[in-house]
This record gives C-alpha cells, structure tokens and sequence, in this order.
C-alpha cells in the first residue's frame, strides 16, 4: 500500500508532475493536507506562512486544474488495520516535544482514533517516532510516526524521509 499524507503541492514548481506521478500509483491512500486545501479552494489560507505564500502565489498558476477532482478524492483520515493515516490531529503542527498524552484526551470520544496502535501524519515535515507507554491497566502503547517529507525535509534538505510500515498481519486495504 503506498500512502501519501499529504502537502504534496504547494513547494515547487512540479505541481503537475507529482500529482500525474500519484494519480499513476496502485494500491494507494491519499490524505489530504492543507496545501491541498489551498489548491482546491484556490486561495492561502490566513494561518498560511510567509515563505508557503509566496511559493503558491508562484505555482498556484502552473496548476493543471484537471487535477482538482484528484484533490477532492484524497481522505482527511484513514484506518488501515491497526494504524490511523491523517495529515495531522487536531490540526496541530506535532514535534517530537508536542504532548501526545493531551491529544489522545481530545480524542478520546472517537473510539477508533483513541483504540489504535499507530498513528501516521505530516504536517510539520519532521521526521520521527515517538512510543507512549499506557498510563492505564489493559491500555496499549502508543506508536507515532511523522515519516517526514521527501520534498520539504525540515532537519536536512539532503534527505528524502520516509516510513515503512509492515502491519503484522497481511492488510485487506482495498
């Protein structure tokens, strides 16, 4: 299963290209992000940064708006076995510092979110993994994962960051 979680426009000037590249793929998932959303809506968003603003002020042009269809199929949050995919939670940007014992407690009325083993995002472009151990009897640990970007890695721009994941049993992910 190839899985993108999102902000796959919005850096560069090969918009079209990465989105022809996706559309090719087989057995994917696609979550959407904010820079998504900007190039379906058409417009920055206010919380946007100076430096994502200027470059969609700059490919925003270039976009092939056949794609928008595309954009609108990506998902804003997946389950797949054990593991929730999503672009971020509680629209947060997560570090490896962020307190993920207080997000859990805002979902925790979403018995699928809060149940699951590992938790997949982006967003903040920084690669890493953080494990928390259960804090009560009979709950499991905890596994977060950002993979970290190809294309806008935030601790060193030589670097393409990515994850496996190899679910212990075989997925029936269509």
């Amino acid at each position: 299963l190839y899985v993108c979680l999102g902000d796959v426009v919005g850096y560069g000037p090969f918009v079209n290209e990465c989105l022809e590249l996706l559309f090719t793929k087989e057995k994917h998932l696609y979550i959407g992000g904010n820079h998504e959303d900007m190039y379906i809506a058409g417009t920055c968003s206010e919380r946007c940064s100076p430096l994502a603003r200027s470059f969609f002020e700059k490919t925003y042009p270039l976009y092939d708006k056949k794609f928008t269809h595309f954009l609108n199929s990506f998902k804003q949050i997946e389950k797949v076995d054990d593991a929730i995919f999503s672009h971020t939670f509680g629209d947060r940007y997560l570090y490896p510092d962020s307190d993920f014992g207080d997000l859990m407690l805002h979902h925790q009325d979403d018995e699928e979110v809060y149940n699951s083993e590992f938790f997949f995002f982006g967003h903040s472009h920084v690669q890493f993994l953080k494990v928390l151990m259960p804090q009560m009897e009979g709950a499991r640990e905890k596994t977060f994962v950002n993979p970290g970007s190809s294309g806008q890695n935030r601790l060193d721009k030589g670097l393409s960051c990515y994850a496996n994941y190899y679910p212990l049993k075989k997925s029936n992910y269509q």
